[in-house]
Formats: C-alpha cells, sequence, structure tokens
C-alpha cells in the first residue's frame, strides 16, 4: 500500500495576510483613481445622414427633442424618426423595407443603410 501523509510542509494557504493586504491597498487605490479624476467627456452624438453619396444632414442625436422627423425626398422617399437620443428608419418605399428594420441606432459606429433608396446613416461622436 502505497500512502502519502500531509505534512504541514506540503499544506499551503490561499492567501496570507501579505496577500489581503496587498489587494485592499490596491483596491482602495483603484477606488481613488475612479471616482477623483474626472473621465474625458466623448462629446455629443452625431447622426451623419448622406443621400447618393453626399452628406445630406447632421443630427445632433444629444440635442435632438423626440418625435423629429427628417424626410428625404427622391426617387424612394425615406423617412427618419429621432427618440431617447436615437434614430431610424420608419418609413421607406423601397420594395423590401430592410431599412426599416435595423431599429433605433445610437451608439458612436453604428449604421443602417436602405440600397434601393441610396440613404445611409452613420452614428459618431463629436469628438472624433
Amino acid at each position: 500500500m502505497n500512502e502519502t501523509w500531509e505534512t504541514s510542509e506540503n499544506k499551503r494557504k490561499f492567501a496570507g495576510k501579505k496577500e489581503i493586504g496587498f489587494l485592499l491597498v490596491a483596491a482602495g487605490i483603484l477606488c481613488l483613481i475612479i471616482f477623483f479624476f474626472p473621465r474625458e467627456k466623448t462629446g455629443d452624438i452625431i447622426a451623419t445622414v448622406y443621400h447618393q453619396s453626399t452628406e445630406y444632414t447632421k443630427i445632433n442625436l444629444t440635442q435632438a427633442r423626440d418625435g423629429t422627423v427628417i424626410k428625404i425626398q427622391g426617387d424612394l422617399p425615406v423617412t427618419l424618426k429621432v427618440k431617447n437620443h436615437r434614430v431610424r428608419f420608419v418609413d421607406s418605399q423601397c420594395p423590401d423595407k430592410t431599412c426599416e428594420h435595423y431599429g433605433y441606432i445610437g451608439a458612436s459606429g453604428e449604421q443602417a443603410i436602405c440600397l434601393p433608396a441610396k440613404v445611409g446613416v452613420i452614428i459618431h461622436s463629436s469628438s472624433e
């Protein structure tokens, strides 16, 4: 029979007093950094609307009122609507209406495009 006996040399504690103390000090310093140093403002959120590859208009979503409607007249008219600092296609005369299914977009980098109407919306921050 092969038995192993545990000795006090083989046992190891999960964390000693020094490790716990170090973790508490590090967490305290991190909390001070987070709460006392202001974060950089990201700026307003802007929706740039393009029609036929040219800039049609810009909408400041941070300041736009809910219910603001933007109508784009073209071969296939498109209507955009602003709500809760976001924008979406609400009506398009294109045959498949895929653009209406994007829903609201409002985060920097998001985009929605209606290819048949040649209309695109790209969201970005004013600080970019």
